[in-house]
């Protein structure tokens, strides 16, 4: 008899306790393998495999270690020291704010600030590479599972070297993550969780243990995790890593309508896998027009996810109706006078430019267009959150100009930001 509902649960029930334990932890990348597909995305998860030039992972190491050479000068020994994951933006007001921070291996970015010795570079260039490019087979493999286990080692070894006093993630489903986060958590080191959206649609209670603290942008976020059964006190509020003052007015008409797809996500964000109907996504951006043609609209312009691939959406739509949009997100924005899409980070993007956003979420049968459960702060049960879920409710909307609020914003991000809780945290 089978007892498990997916793929990924049959094997771990199937594995000894060690093999379970690292097939466990690289369940979202296995999870890609098996449902991420189509050409829908911009990034195939089953692509084959690119030549890797380990020299020019050396080359980069190089690089970093010169920069890390120069910045050291700058720091005090008394510093408190976290690694983050966090965007530059955060990383840059912790340091303003007397922290030592470095990024951990897998995540170098512009500011290249990562102290670890060339063998974990190395390794962690290739667990990545494998994650990216390997096949589903051998990911689930004794020989991979020796190599996840001799980096949890080095990590794990780097970390007490270094002896950091705190972890920060923008994540917290890969395997980099889960990583750092246990050991973190078995050298009883606090862990933060940074979320880098700034409105959560996905909710499971069983991931509340793997950080000590989840940070939000604003008191809505919070309400909504706590509403769906965390635990208040894990909360913390930081405001927006870049935005620091909120809109006075929002300006709203149909001159320039942007429309933003109902992004197709491919991995279950859940632990119970769900597949997506992708042709929902075509049906969303159909029900839009029809409402907005009664509307007299003309031609809008349409911007999918990063993720997504708009050649993919042109084979279906009306290519007098939708036009590509390809401008960077702020030139976008402020090009536009009404933005209509689902739930989105778009939204405080859209709001902070002063421009209206429409939240179009069409219910099917209770759940959402993509089968999804209807989930706070968007399930149409805020005031200040207004959600149209039919077509004849966004016809309405865009008839009464009923956008999100003002004070939808000021519930999504603090003004001023604020980061201080770290200094009481780690004091």
């Amino acid at each position: 008899m089978i007892n498990t509902s997916n793929l990924i649960d049959y094997i771990i029930s199937t594995s000894d306790r060690r093999e379970a334990y690292y097939i466990d932890m690289i369940r979202y990348h296995l999870g890609g393998k098996i449902y991420h597909y189509g050409d829908q995305f911009n990034f195939d998860k089953n692509a084959k495999y690119k030549r890797r030039f380990v020299l020019i992972d050396v080359f980069e190491y190089l690089i970093v270690k010169i920069a890390l050479y120069f910045s050291q000068n700058t720091n005090r020994s008394d510093q408190k020291k976290i690694l983050s994951s966090a965007s530059s933006s955060w990383n840059e007001h912790l340091k303003n704010s007397g922290y030592n921070v470095f990024r951990p291996p897998w995540d170098l970015r512009r500011d290249l600030k990562i102290d670890c010795t060339l063998g974990l570079y190395l390794l962690t260039k290739r667990v990545k590479y494998e994650l990216d490019y390997a096949n589903f087979n051998y990911l689930v493999s004794c020989d991979f599972i020796q190599i996840l286990e001799e980096y949890h080692k080095q990590l794990e070894l780097y970390c007490d070297e270094m002896n950091f006093d705190a972890v920060i993630v923008l994540q917290y489903n890969g395997f980099f993550e889960r990583c750092v986060l246990n050991i973190f958590k078995d050298h009883r080191k606090r862990s933060f969780f940074w979320h880098h959206g700034g409105v959560p649609t996905f909710y499971d209670p069983r991931f509340e243990s793997r950080a000590d603290y989840f940070i939000m942008w604003g008191k809505a976020q919070v309400d909504s995790y706590i509403q769906m059964g965390y635990n208040p006190e894990k909360f913390l509020i930081s405001g927006h890593p870049i935005y620091n003052s909120a809109p006075k007015e929002i300006q709203f008409s149909l001159e320039n309508v942007l429309i933003l797809t109902k992004s197709l996500l491919g991995v279950s964000p859940l632990e119970s896998p769900h597949i997506e109907d992708r042709g929902n996504a075509i049906m969303y951006l159909y029900s839009i027009k029809k409402v907005l043609k009664k509307h007299n609209v003309k031609s809008v312009r349409l911007r999918p996810h990063p993720s997504e691939n708009f050649s993919w959406y042109s084979k279906y739509l009306d290519s007098e109706f939708f036009k590509e949009d390809n401008e960077s997100l702020y030139d976008s924005i402020k090009a536009s006078s009404l933005v209509i899409g689902p739930a989105s980070t778009m939204i405080i993007d859209t709001l902070k430019h002063e421009i209206a956003y429409l939240i179009y979420e069409p219910v099917i049968q209770g759940k959402s267009i993509l089968g999804w459960p209807l989930t706070p702060p968007v399930n149409g049960q805020r005031e200040d959150f207004p959600v149209a879920q039919s077509e004849q409710c966004l016809y309405d909307y865009i008839d009464n100009k009923k956008s999100c609020s003002l004070k939808a914003y000021s519930d999504l991000v603090k003004t001023p930001r604020d980061i201080t809780f770290f200094d009481n945290i780690l004091k």
